[in-house]
Order: C-alpha cells, then sequence, then structure tokens
C-alpha cells in the first residue's frame, strides 16, 4: 500500500506556504503534477493526485475540495482559499482589523499574529 508521505495537513494561512511547496514537490516525485497543471491527460493519474491533495487537507477544510473533480480544481479552490493574496486575503485582514480592540493589542501574542498576517 501506497503511503502518504510525513507533509503537515493544510491547516489554513499559517501552513499553507510550506505545506505548498510540500505537496508540489511530493507530487513532482510521484509524477503527477501535471495533473494540477491540467495537462495530464490520465484520467487515473487526475484521480489519483486529487485524492492525495484531499488527504494532506485538515478535514475541516474539506468544504474548499469536496466539490472538485479534478487535481488542478483542487488546488486551485485551495490556493484560491489560503493564498496570501486576492480578495480572501482582503477580508481577513478586514476582519482582524475591525475585531482588534486596545485592549487587545497590549497583548504582545496578538501583536505578534498580526505581524504575522501583516507580513511586517
Amino acid at each position: 500500500m501506497n503511503q502518504l508521505p510525513p507533509i503537515e495537513r493544510l491547516k489554513g494561512r499559517e501552513n499553507y506556504d510550506t505545506w505548498k511547496f510540500a505537496v508540489q514537490t511530493y507530487l513532482e516525485h510521484e509524477e503527477l503534477w501535471s495533473a494540477v497543471e491540467g495537462t495530464e491527460i490520465d484520467g487515473k493519474k487526475v484521480t489519483k493526485a486529487r485524492s492525495k491533495i484531499i488527504l494532506l487537507v485538515d478535514p475541516m477544510h474539506y468544504v474548499h475540495v469536496q466539490s472538485t473533480k479534478t487535481a488542478q480544481e483542487a488546488w486551485n479552490n485551495l490556493k484560491g482559499a489560503f493564498e496570501d493574496s486576492g480578495l480572501t486575503r482582503r477580508v481577513g485582514l478586514l476582519r482582524i482589523l475591525i475585531t482588534t480592540t486596545l485592549e487587545s493589542c497590549k497583548s504582545f501574542k496578538l501583536q505578534c499574529k498580526i505581524d504575522k498576517v501583516l507580513r511586517i
């Protein structure tokens, strides 16, 4: 039985960049990356790549991939949800800004979190 590599499951924005790098490298090693690029014509490889991507995602994020039919679609949905760009990113930053209070800013831990999100 082919086991998955010891890649941490995608938890969200906090580990998306490292997860993306590790999963891309893994799929390239398994000769399945072409399914994500959309150039693979072998349906079994497309299904296998999609399955491996989904199995490396935390179950609470299955909502982003459960209706997908291809590895490319699953990858793009995760990219849209967790990559630090676009509308999703702006909405997340706006949410942090709106919910931040003066009292909560006194916490160093919160400031570190805000700095990380803003990539200061």
